[in-house]
């Protein structure tokens, strides 16, 4: 298969995995595409490809956005403050990541995120089982 082939039937996978997923699994995609895209910078930053590591900041920052966006201070208006305020500080550690090329910045942000990610999983576990 050429690569132009396996791009597209990634392509398809995700776009059909996206179609599929529940408002819950969005959000854990949402949060595996920040961890993958920081970890993919860290590898640009050490293969000094600048470039590639300030796009792939971009759209974690991006992604970041998004997360603050659609927080619903209605159910549960103290956790969305706090998770707009650790949201606001990612993006502003990003930024300071990606003009002084600081892995270090960029694997706090990393840590942070996975441990939001691990709050999400266990919120979401504890409604599946009605807890």
């Amino acid at each position: 298969m050429t690569q132009a082939a396996l791009a597209a039937y990634g392509e398809v996978k995700v776009h059909s995995a996206i179609e599929g997923a529940s408002p819950t699994e969005l959000i854990s995609m949402l949060f595996d595409g920040v961890s993958s895209r920081l970890n993919q910078s860290l590898t640009a930053i050490e293969a000094g490809e600048i470039a590639k590591k300030g796009e792939l900041i971009s759209q974690t920052i991006s992604i970041l956005e998004y997360l603050s966006a659609v927080l619903d201070e209605h159910k549960a208006p103290a956790v969305a403050d706090n998770l707009a305020g650790l949201y606001r500080y990612m993006v502003r550690t990003l930024l300071r990541a990606n003009m002084d090329n600081d892995p270090a910045a960029i694997k706090e942000v990393n840590h942070l995120m996975g441990e939001v990610r691990n709050a999400w999983s266990e919120m979401t576990r504890n409604q599946a089982v009605g807890v």
